[in-house]
């Protein structure tokens, strides 16, 4: 499954203009043709790191093997869910911690 990419500018202006918006927040992604996971992460990113969160990475992150395994752990017991422990980490997706898991297992 492919990541779409979209422009830092469609970013910031989606997450600026979420607050204003005039409908349920399905209508607003489904007219900006995102998901409401896609908002949900670019808000949080938003939030934690302001408007260079949402700018396209040109560099790769390092994590530790510990920060890892951690990670992996606390996603594979089932307490919490591939976005908590994304978050909870600061992992840069979902996909880096799916990839980690099959690395592992």
């Amino acid at each position: 499954m492919s990541q779409r990419s979209y422009s830092d500018e469609f970013k910031i202006e989606v997450v600026q203009s979420s607050d204003s918006r005039n409908c349920s927040v399905v209508d607003y992604c489904s007219y900006n043709g995102i998901s409401e996971s896609t908002l949900k992460r670019w808000l949080h990113k938003f939030e934690t790191e302001g408007v260079e969160g949402l700018r396209e990475s040109k560099t790769w992150n390092r994590y530790s093997q510990e920060l890892k395994l951690q990670a992996v752990k606390d996603y594979e017991s089932g307490k919490y869910s591939l976005s908590e422990v994304v978050y909870h980490y600061n992992i840069s997706s979902s996909t880096v911690l799916r990839k980690w898991s099959r690395k592992m297992y």
